[in-house]
């Protein structure tokens, strides 16, 4: 039974090929061909209309006409068959662009055994051979020429590695490369050039300069020989879409026509790349808050030793664009970590506290409607108890975001000196899994409330302060004596 289930698991599939109708009949009486599974994820960001018709126009040429599938003989590479040798046991997919070399090589060989998507294992082994002959100074014209035609396919094959069509996986694109495609390349140096070959290195192209000259001009081969590329990618979509509406028909449902699928493709690719660009301006944006914060350990060190500000706040949420500071909460400490005066107060939102944060904090609405101030008069009060004193909180980057956010809402600028204690401590005990200020807490037995609120998180961030500060100067202690 295990042997079975081995054998289900890791059989062979088959080459592309278009289902036959005694196929399609054998599909239709094999009752574990009647289940359809559909996976589904969050969606992409709609795409303005102008953009997709935009990308639309890039790729129109596929919906033209339908193009003849290839047949097994002109298919230049099959992924299936990726181990298909000659007698000299060199993999079949080398012609047209690749010689069948002369020269025995068996690092070449099994590079080469590969298949053609990582052509730069098989570059490493003809430079190995190239620097070889050049020291028993023996002729390396052929090597040479070996190399220069490994970087035009490479540079042709990474056109299909990354396509712009979502959905559309460069693997699947090369099975429908045709060889009398690729016969059509015209191999020429001096239009070629070597400046837009990725694969070759500074040292090829001095070797190739020396060995038959500089190049007239620099092109890539995607670019010399579009046809190459289209063809492999029509053939590839309009093979998909007839597997869809095959798929379709059995659900009952009509066909999609070729520019309906292009178009739901490309709107995908389109909105996902859209909230890539999204998410990447947040990151961005949040680095550069980071940035602003002073994490500096030996920084923070210095500060202890005068007056500074602890301090913390409570907020509906994550988003400072959006959700609200409910309490704010400070404590002034002098040299000798001494506290000599506190800051705290509650301010009112006009947004309802979601059920989480009061559990969270025991802050509810009714609490600020009655002991709440307006964000304008908390905001001032606070920046009159701060004065010019630094100020640190523990993960400083999300606290700063919502003061800055607060403080321009109400029209003031926003110039406070800002510390992390994240970095602090992360750079005291670089051995703990993690640096939550309740996880230290119960780490190092200090005292700290269930309920998240501002002062509290203030009283435990001062014990663990002084706990840090005493590890470094033991260590600085350590050292000295070393």
């Amino acid at each position: 039974m295990f042997q079975k289930i081995i054998n289900l698991f890791y059989r062979q599939p088959k080459p592309i090929e278009p289902r036959s109708e005694r196929n399609k009949s054998a599909l239709a009486n094999d009752p574990a061909f009647k289940v359809h599974v559909t996976f589904s994820g969050p969606k992409p960001p709609p795409v303005p209309k102008e953009l997709l018709e935009k990308e639309y126009q890039k790729w129109k040429f596929i919906t033209e006409n339908e193009p003849t599938p290839i047949d097994s003989k002109d298919r230049w590479f099959n992924p299936n068959r990726r181990v298909n040798k000659d007698i000299k046991g060199l993999p079949r997919w080398m012609p047209p662009i690749l010689p069948k070399t002369d020269f025995e090589d068996e690092e070449i060989r099994n590079q080469l055994l590969s298949g053609p998507e990582d052509l730069r294992s098989v570059a490493v082994a003809v430079r190995k051979r190239i620097r070889v002959k050049r020291k028993e100074k023996e002729s390396i014209r052929e090597e040479l020429d070996f190399l220069y035609r490994l970087a035009v396919l490479d540079d042709l094959i990474k056109k299909f590695v990354f396509p712009q069509i979502e959905g559309v996986h460069g693997v699947n694109i090369i099975q429908h490369l045709a060889k009398s495609d690729l016969e059509g390349i015209v191999i020429d140096y001096g239009i070629i050039g070597y400046e837009l070959l990725s694969l070759l290195n500074n040292t090829d192209k001095k070797w190739l300069s020396e060995e038959i000259g500089i190049p007239q001009e620099h092109n890539s081969v995607a670019d010399l020989f579009p046809e190459v590329l289209n063809n492999a990618i029509s053939r590839h979509c309009w093979y998909e879409l007839n597997e869809q509406n095959l798929s379709r028909a059995e659900l009952g449902q009509g066909p999609d026509s070729i520019e309906e699928w292009l178009k739901n493709h490309l709107e995908q690719y389109l909105g996902y790349a859209l909230e890539y660009k999204e998410r990447v301006e947040r990151s961005q944006e949040r680095e550069a808050k980071e940035s602003e914060v002073k994490i500096d350990v030996q920084e923070s060190l210095k500060v202890f030793s005068g007056d500074f500000v602890i301090a913390d706040l409570e907020t509906t949420g994550l988003r400072p664009d959006s959700d609200a500071i409910i309490e704010l909460g400070a404590i002034k400490i002098r040299n000798g970590f001494a506290e000599y005066e506190r800051f705290s107060t509650l301010v009112f939102s006009d947004s309802e506290i979601p059920n989480e944060i009061t559990q969270l904090t025991g802050i509810t609405d009714s609490k600020l409607g009655k002991d709440g101030v307006k964000l304008s008069q908390a905001i001032h009060d606070f920046q009159n108890f701060v004065g010019e004193l630094p100020v640190f909180f523990h993960n400083a980057a999300f606290d700063r975001s919502f003061l800055q956010s607060a403080f321009k809402k109400i029209g003031l600028n926003f110039d406070m000196r800002i510390f992390d204690t994240l970095g602090l401590f992360r750079n005291t005990w670089p051995e703990l899994p993690n640096h939550k200020l309740q996880g230290l807490c119960r780490r190092f037995s200090i005292k700290y409330s269930d309920k998240h609120r501002a002062l509290s998180d203030c009283d435990a961030l001062v014990e663990l302060i002084k706990l840090a500060v005493e590890k470094n100067e033991a260590n600085k202690a350590n050292a000295a004596d070393s």
